[in-house]
């Protein structure tokens, strides 16, 4: 392992042992858990398993698959990706997507520290149901799509070198699971941090460095050669859409309505709040 690996692993080590203190001042609680937790959890879960069992009967790649594989036969888009190889860039962005997945973990902490028990079980609950869809709706479309990874057609690894590869599963390279997680985290603890503690100076910054470690994970993978670019387009708006709309279906609706009026000289005026 190199010395800059090294120094970047102990730098987001630092990140993520961010004090609770630093949380800002917190307002209502803005989620509850609704009836369709059941459906979502069960979405995630079923996809889950399926998806488990596809890969359970799938088969490895041949000799004879392997040494027939040619880079011309993938979109020229993606295609320079087959040139890419370094283990200790995939190294990394195992760290940088659990910069981004801890943090959730230090919010759910600090209601638990404030004996806030149901804002905790609420949140937990939230960051389970993203987990669970993100992996789910990941790994069944590995299991369908069947991609196999960029580093096959590389030229400049050995052929002994890509055998011993294929004794694990290379069809799972659409889409990116580390990019779709990391992204589906980011956006999560943005978005949740953004409507607990308010639109502050802080929410913006931990929206700007969320997503950018989410992008370094993606670009990560890439220069790994792990993953085609449309592995990583794909992983990060799946990611993204998961880790947005499950804060918004469990955030609370205010049931205050009001209608007021006001008479102004000769005119009358309404104004109906909701």
């Amino acid at each position: 392992m190199t010395l800059k690996s090294i120094l970047i692993k102990h730098l987001l080590l630092a990140f993520l042992l961010i004090p609770v203190e630093l949380l800002g001042q917190q307002s209502e609680f803005p989620y509850s858990l609704k009836k369709s937790d059941f459906i979502i959890s069960g979405v995630g879960l079923s996809t889950k398993l399926y998806a488990n069992y596809r890969e359970n009967n799938q088969e490895l790649m041949s000799y004879e698959e392997l040494i027939s594989l040619d880079k011309s036969d993938i979109n020229c888009f993606d295609r320079g990706t087959v040139y890419n190889w370094n283990p200790d860039l995939n190294d990394i962005s195992e760290w940088t997507r659990a910069a981004v997945i801890v943090p959730p973990v230090i919010l759910l902490l600090n209601e638990g520290l404030k004996k806030e028990w149901g804002n905790a079980a609420t949140y937990g609950t939230m960051y389970l149901e993203v987990a669970l869809l993100t992996i789910g709706i990941t790994d069944l479309t590995k299991s369908l799509a069947l991609r196999k990874r960029p580093y096959l057609y590389n030229p400049d690894l050995s052929l002994a070198d890509k055998e011993d590869m294929i004794e694990n599963n290379v069809y799972d390279s659409f889409f990116s699971g580390h990019t779709s997680s990391a992204f589906a985290a980011a956006v999560f603890f943005s978005k949740t941090y953004s409507d607990i503690y308010g639109n502050t100076t802080l929410s913006k910054v931990i929206w700007g460095t969320s997503l950018a470690l989410a992008s370094t994970t993606g670009y990560l993978r890439y220069q790994s050669g792990q993953h085609y670019p449309t592995d990583i387009l794909a992983g990060a708006l799946v990611g993204s859409a998961i880790g947005y709309l499950v804060p918004v279906l469990h955030k609370n609706i205010s049931k205050t309505k009001s209608l007021s009026y006001q008479i102004t000289g000769h005119s009358l005026s309404l104004t109906y709040t909701f």
